[in-house]
């Protein structure tokens, strides 16, 4: 009441402890992933009560080189408000989940959780092979919420393609980096190479009874093949690959090299040039000290289409969030300081005072081709320093 305080102690639980709750109350497993959601039907927001949610997904064993490739599934009933949730859901492959109520079903989300805690959700309704997953998130929790709506008749889905193949993402064993242009082949005759992100889909022409041999080459790394034998109604194995670079010993290199001072105006030459082509954002020395920018987070966060997640979880203080650009819709985005590649999570060091201009490229059709590297397609940032 007016003119009287009252003190009140209460707990929070922790996410896990939540989620222990949810899951029936048996020991939740970190390694382990929790979808949630609601069953609506139609356009309205009307809950659909009983409902049957179903994910499956893909488990891979292994003997040596040899994969066997076996369908796994988890269905359960959503309540009487039409909330369902799906416990013991794998990271670092996809899911796909669908309800349906007897009668009508949903579209198909399919989601793949991050294998790293810092890393991204890919999420895509109705995704067929050879489409690249096109809405990430940032997930800092193991669980993740997809309402599924009932939209079409039950013996209207189609979701299993006719054809076979292949489709996954390989990346470097030391970096976590993705690796573009791997030559991929399927038993020596289909062939392809990775994207920008590491991302390959490879179908099959000739389908075979016998497992299917596959092999990824690239100069600078170790060969892997791998033999596949997948159930039959999997028809497209998700094959996650990591290449380990090659140690090269080299004879002894003596460098030598003498410190040259390049003036501003002659280091600015190429940003004025790409300025006049008009693809992506350009900051001046002028743009920035309008901006009262505390740091060059807040420059990059200033111009329009550029989203920025904070960092979260205890000692964020000095650390830097993810940075997304909107039709890049990917992570982190390569980083330049005076032409040269630069650590994203070090942005925090460049003092805005020392800096005489910034470039930002929004997507992989705006990059230039001197500052095109591996995560180039996710976006650039280029700094100038004075």
């Amino acid at each position: 009441t007016r003119g009287r305080g009252v003190s009140l102690d209460f707990g929070v639980p922790h996410v896990n402890m939540l989620l222990d709750r949810l899951c029936g109350g048996d020991g939740f497993d970190p390694h382990d992933r929790v979808l949630l959601g609601r069953v609506r039907r139609g356009t309205g927001s009307a809950p659909v009560a009983k409902a049957k949610v179903h994910a499956s997904w893909q488990v891979v064993r292994s003997r040596g080189v040899r994969l066997t490739v076996q369908r796994a599934e988890r269905t359960v009933v959503a309540d009487g408000a039409g909330r369902y949730v799906l416990c013991g859901l794998p990271a670092g492959r996809p899911v796909r989940v669908t309800a349906n109520d007897g009668q009508r079903t949903s579209r198909t989300a399919h989601v793949l959780f991050p294998d790293a805690a810092e890393g991204m959700l890919a999420f895509e309704w109705d995704k067929v092979p050879g489409r690249a997953y096109t809405q990430f998130y940032q997930v800092p929790h193991p669980a993740w919420a997809v309402d599924l709506t009932l939209v079409r008749q039950v013996e209207e889905r189609g979701d299993l393609p006719d054809s076979r193949g292949f489709t996954g993402v390989v990346t470097d064993s030391t970096s976590g980096e993705p690796i573009a242009a791997v030559q991929v082949s399927v038993n020596g005759r289909e062939r392809t190479a990775t994207r920008l992100d590491g991302t390959f889909d490879i179908a099959l022409d000739v389908p075979s009874a016998d497992p299917d041999v596959v092999t990824f080459r690239r100069v600078g790394y170790r060969s892997v093949t791998r033999e596949v034998r997948g159930d039959t109604d999997q028809p497209v194995v998700f094959l996650p690959v990591s290449l380990s670079p090659l140690a090269v010993e080299l004879a002894e290199i003596v460098v030598e090299g003498e410190l040259v001072v390049v003036s501003a105006k002659l280091k600015l030459s190429g940003f004025y040039e790409r300025r006049k082509l008009g693809l992506g954002d350009f900051l001046t020395e002028e743009d920035i000290e309008r901006l009262v920018a505390a740091d060059v987070i807040a420059v990059v966060r200033s111009v329009p289409g550029i989203n920025y997640i904070p960092p979260h979880g205890p000692n964020t203080v000095g650390r830097v969030g993810t940075i997304v650009f909107s039709r890049a819709r990917c992570g982190p985005p390569a980083v330049y300081l005076d032409g040269l590649p630069f650590r994203a999570e070090d942005l925090l060091s460049v003092s805005t005072a020392n800096v005489a201009a910034v470039e930002l490229y929004n997507g992989p059709s705006e990059v230039p081709v001197e500052f095109k590297r591996t995560g180039s397609a996710c976006g650039v940032i280029v700094i100038w320093t004075k």
